[in-house]
């Protein structure tokens, strides 16, 4: 089965202990685990129908796709179809492609969304969402601007990130 690990920690405490139980006790009883890659090369997907959502309000997408989050979502697509724009166009350097991406992996956070929805953490996902807002365009505002690109606010955010699959590169 296909598991969200992001659960397993942040909203599940115990997940990681959990997880931690279930491979130990899969090695002892011999069963292969697989990544998901490896085991759709192995076997024929089965084709069943799926809900659209295995959680959030009413297991459907309204938690992330409703009037109350309508703004967020389409600001967000805006700064995801400015950032592909101008990695067509080439004119990212290597840091601003990078310092970019990262925000808007940062800003497309189904948390914001989510947090809006269910009426948590009161203007705190939209200050977040703003603020990862602003730092896009500052990355992007680096195509034009002869300054360097300025230091993001939050650090370590993706550290691996590879933008090559954005740029073609």
């Amino acid at each position: 089965f296909a598991i969200d690990t992001e659960l397993l920690g942040h909203w599940w405490a115990e997940g990681p202990i959990w997880l931690r139980d279930v491979l130990r006790g899969a090695e002892h009883d011999s069963v292969r685990l697989l990544t998901l890659s490896a085991a759709l090369g192995e076997h024929e997907p089965e084709d069943r129908s799926a809900r659209e959502s295995s959680w959030g309000e009413g297991k459907s997408l309204e938690t992330w796709d409703s009037p109350a989050v309508a703004d967020m979502v389409w600001a967000t697509r805006r700064s995801e179809l400015r950032l592909l724009r101008a990695f067509a166009a080439g004119r990212l350097s290597e840091t601003a492609a990078t310092r970019a991406a990262r925000e808007l992996l940062a800003l497309q956070s189904s948390d914001w969304a989510f947090m809006t929805t269910r009426a948590l953490a009161a203007d705190y996902p939209l200050r977040r969402s703003a603020a990862h807002s602003a730092e896009l365009d500052a990355a992007l505002a680096a195509l034009t601007d002869s300054a360097p690109v300025p230091e993001p606010a939050v650090r370590s955010l993706a550290p691996d990130l590879d933008v090559e699959p954005l740029t073609g590169e």
